[in-house]
């Protein structure tokens, strides 16, 4: 039981021992043969997220919880009757969700728990993967892999580093700020090859990331314990150790069970399977592939969980085949033979989970099979484009040309430089002290989710044309945005270019927005559906359901 689940049971007998409620009395309503008790009532309100809650209060609020656990009765009742859980595709889903939940349980117990890393090995591992050690790393970021390699050989041959860094600064010097790092916090990856295993005062060939070319050098290193890397050494041992215990695993079941293997079945499947799954007739896939007491794998099940995996079969190369029956199928069939046999489907926590599924799965289908069929023409989708013009806007976005600088004094200097004449992209490169569009000559674009971090910017650009050039405005920067030897948060002065703007566009044309216009009417008709089917549902099935309001109104008297 969970822990949440406890504390409901608990509160329940609580208002039993208070109240002295008799055990029969705790059902609060009744849905055909399905009983709804008071443990259920409560447990649906603490599940609920805050903004679902109910605005009313008292018994009020707890009507309205039960009238939706009603509600969600009557969809499996009717889903039922339409014979929605018998569909054949349906049953697959469950099937499929069900063997992988007791396949991961079998696994859990008979391997997962039962691998064990010494502490012998988890060193011997961090030695060898080279997570034992630290570094602190500093570079210079360049244009081209010809500036990279001279600022190589300078520094090679003594050459000062910070002189070098002080003309060359494409990004940070100290990579991450200076902190320590170890092994797998180098990013890119290709830092974690080219840079690591460099030794102190080494300098790294030029390394290419996003268009730039970085001279790297670790300037110092500390040791590692164990405990800060325990959690990846484990993960990558238990993956070395997982796949010869699974072998092991399906060799003992092998020999341990009645494992049938319908050899002949099998290869009338390799014969045509390079043909693709509609090659095999309805009947076909019923075909027994593996069979065992408990459970039996079809031919069906086969090259459903082919396409799953994404696995295909050319006609040409049916060892392709041949592989997925040995190494995939086969021991997933034994596997699961295995699981049955141990009564992994039968455990309490299993039979919960599947049962919820089950509900949840077949709710969806209900709702489908109510609305999937809605359609919305082209007339609707206009008749709703004129209506909402809004909904059409583009997000506001723009695109700009920047040169951030630390003092109002220097933004004013560089404006007036612009304005008689100065190349503003390359003054933008030579003087821009923000980390984005410093490659660019100072551009970048603003999308919709950065407003909120942005929004000098955005707002400076409210009622501009394209091409306006605007600023010295103030902004707050963060330190991680400022390309600097020295970086700090604060104010800063910009000006820049408009580029492009969406702030204030008009509505995109209806050619463009008739998708999106038609899907919002859609889903409008079917909530609009839906809702009426649910109405019709109390009606329909009202002689099936009983609310009991005095044991209602006394839950809430006792919480």
């Amino acid at each position: 039981m969970s822990r949440s689940k406890h504390a409901v049971y608990w509160l329940w007998l609580l208002v039993c021992w208070s109240c002295g409620t008799p055990t029969e009395d705790l059902v609060v309503a009744r849905v055909g043969e399905m009983e709804i008790d008071a443990p259920q009532l409560l447990e649906f309100e603490e599940r609920l997220h805050p903004d679902l809650r109910s605005k009313k209060t008292g018994a009020d609020a707890y009507f309205d919880y039960l009238q939706t656990i009603i509600d969600k009765e009557l969809m499996v009742l009717e889903a039922k009757k339409r014979g929605l859980d018998q569909r054949a595709d349906f049953r697959r889903k469950m099937d499929k969700l069900h063997s992988d939940r007791v396949l991961r349980r079998f696994l859990q117990l008979e391997v997962y728990d039962k691998i064990v890393h010494t502490q012998e090995e988890m060193l011997a591992h961090q030695r060898e993967t080279g997570r034992d050690r630290a570094v602190q790393v500093r570079r210079i970021v360049v244009a081209t892999i010809e500036e990279a390699r001279a600022i190589k050989a300078a520094l090679e041959g003594g050459d000062d580093f910070d002189t070098w860094a002080s003309h060359n600064l494409l990004d940070e010097t100290q990579l991450e700020g200076g902190r320590y790092l170890i092994k797998d916090e180098l990013y890119p990856r290709i830092l974690q090859e080219k840079v690591f295993p460099l030794a102190l005062g080494q300098f790294s060939e030029p390394v290419l990331f996003n268009d730039q070319f970085g001279v790297y050098e670790i300037t110092a290193e500390v040791p590692v314990k164990l405990s800060v890397v325990q959690s990846v050494i484990e993960a990558e041992l238990l993956k070395e150790k997982l796949p010869p215990a699974v072998q092991a695993l399906s060799a003992r079941l092998r020999q341990e069970l009645d494992f049938v293997v319908h050899d002949q079945a099998l290869e009338r499947v390799r014969e045509r399977i390079g043909q693709g799954a509609k090659a095999f007739t309805a009947e076909e896939r019923e075909h027994p592939i593996y069979e065992h007491e408990s459970a039996t794998l079809t031919n069906g099940d086969q090259l459903d969980f082919a396409r799953e995996l994404g696995v295909g079969f050319p006609e040409d190369a049916p060892e392709q085949f041949d592989w997925f029956v040995r190494d995939i199928v086969e021991p997933r069939a034994l596997l699961l033979a295995g699981a049955y046999t141990a009564g992994v489907d039968r455990e309490e926590a299993v039979v919960a989970w599947f049962q919820e599924r089950q509900l949840s799965n077949l709710l969806v289908a209900m709702r489908r099979d109510v609305v999937d069929g809605v359609f919305a023409s082209r007339e609707e989708a206009q008749a709703f484009y004129d209506r909402h013009p809004n909904l059409f806007r583009p997000l506001e976005s723009i695109g700009v040309q920047e040169i951030l600088v630390r003092t109002e004094e220097e933004a004013l200097a560089l404006r007036e430089e612009v304005e008689r004449g100065g190349d503003l992209g390359a003054l933008a490169a030579e003087h821009t002290l923000r980390r984005r569009g410093k490659a660019n000559q100072g551009e970048f674009h603003l999308h919709p989710w950065e407003k909120q971090q942005f929004v000098p910017l955005f707002e400076a650009a409210q009622g501009q044309k394209i091409g306006a050039f605007i600023g010295p405005i103030a902004l707050e920067v963060a330190a991680a945005e400022v390309l600097s030897s020295e970086p700090i948060s604060g104010p800063y002065y910009a000006i820049f270019r408009l580029l492009d703007s969406t702030i204030n566009a008009a509505p995109r044309p209806f050619a463009q927005a008739e998708r999106r216009a038609r899907a919002l009417v859609r889903r409008q008709k079917q909530e609009r559906l839906f809702g009426q089917f649910i109405i019709q549902l109390r009606h329909e099935y009202a002689a099936q359901i009983e609310v009991f309001r005095a044991q209602v109104e006394a839950l809430v008297r006792n919480t």
